[in-house]
């Protein structure tokens, strides 16, 4: 009997991925929250003007995600986000981009995956950071930069 027709080994595999997926899904919250300090390190550009007061970088991109997209924006907010994004994902380590990577093509068709498992997909490891990023955004009060509350 080989190793793949033996039921065992497909368990194993089986929870192999499982807690791979665990591990990556544990990263991506730390990672975006590297992006948020970043972001936040970046004065405002006065891209929404004065009338909502956003002090930094960060608090102009929860606005876009609460309240956007701005289609004259959304270039600049990709450039921008994107790159941050890039950098922090360059500091990984390979062995965890790899298994970043397994979790951010879980979706993709079973071929893809068979082909790229085991090397770093970095457009799709800045898909799903981006993905990250803005659920945290939209998650943030905005209500102290509103002018009744400033």
């Amino acid at each position: 009997m080989t190793a793949s027709a033996d039921p065992r080994w497909t368990t194993v595999l089986e929870r192999t991925h499982d807690a791979v997926l665990a591990f990556a899904r544990a990263e991506w919250p730390p990672l975006a929250r590297k992006a948020i300090h970043q972001l936040q390190r970046m004065t405002a550009t006065g891209l929404y003007g004065d009338y909502y007061r956003h002090k930094t970088l960060w608090d102009e991109y929860c606005h876009e995600v609460q309240n956007g997209p701005a289609p004259l924006l959304d270039g600049a907010w990709d450039s921008t986000v994107d790159g941050i994004l890039a950098s922090i994902l360059d500091a990984v380590p390979e062995h965890v981009a790899v298994l970043l990577t397994i979790d951010a093509i879980v979706d993709c068709d079973p071929r893809e995956q068979s082909s790229l498992a085991g090397l770093v997909f970095q457009d799709e490891l800045i898909r799903v950071l981006r993905k990250e990023l803005q659920i945290m955004a939209h998650e943030r009060s905005m209500a102290k930069f509103e002018p009744e509350n400033s």
